[in-house]
């Protein structure tokens, strides 16, 4: 069955104020674009103390495939999964690419319409369903997309899981058991970069200084 379209419009409006409040904490205005004029354009345009820095466009990817042969998603989204037993599930970036081609398509609009903002670098955020979630594989030579000046997602929690990682299992074992998490490092949320080799306009450094570049 489909995943709602109440499903997707919350949980993407939810992502977008997410990735908003992330640029904000690093210290960035952050100017909505989306919801001037009627056609469409990138979620935001991100600015400094010196103008205009990057447009940031925001995308959200509810399944990691279809299965034809069970008429179901590959989604926590689709109750339905839940009843099909176990599954095997190849990576696949064709909806990553397809955001991405959208997502200069936006861009382009936008240019047409505002001549000031052509040339900008281009930030595709992204948010996955946990079967959808093929980040950490996709390549950092983007060579069909060099309007792309990179893709991120949010880590939630990356000091506490950098310390935890540093414990003993004696000594997180420990921790865990107290219930306490006095001195530990507060709750987070932060970008996660990979810059595209291949950008024609690269992600400002000051900005990269700023967020986490994946390994």
């Amino acid at each position: 069955m489909p995943i709602p379209n109440l499903v997707i419009e919350r949980t993407s409006r939810e992502n977008e104020a997410v990735a908003e409040k992330c640029l904000k904490k690093m210290g960035f205005r952050v100017k909505r674009l989306d919801r001037q004029g009627p056609r469409r354009r990138p979620e935001f345009l991100v600015l400094d103390s010196s103008g205009p820095i990057l447009l940031c466009e925001v995308k959200t990817i509810f399944s990691g495939g279809y299965l034809h042969d069970r008429n179901v998603h590959v989604s926590t989204e689709d109750s339905a999964l839940l009843d099909t037993g176990t599954f095997q599930n190849e990576i696949n970036f064709s909806r990553i690419d397809e955001c991405l081609c959208n997502a200069i398509g936006k861009c382009r609009t936008l240019g047409e319409d505002v001549p000031a903002l052509v040339n900008l670098p281009l930030l595709v955020v992204f948010f996955f369903d946990f079967f959808a979630d093929y980040f950490d594989f996709y390549p950092c030579r983007m060579e069909r997309f060099p309007e792309v000046s990179g893709v991120a997602t949010i880590e939630v929690d990356h000091e506490i899981r950098k310390r935890a990682k540093s414990m003993s299992l004696q000594d997180l074992k420990a921790t865990i058991e107290s219930g306490s998490m006095k001195g530990w490092p507060p709750n987070s949320k932060g970008f996660v970069v990979v810059p595209n080799e291949c950008a024609a306009s690269p992600l400002p450094s000051h900005f990269l200084h700023r967020c986490l570049t994946r390994p």
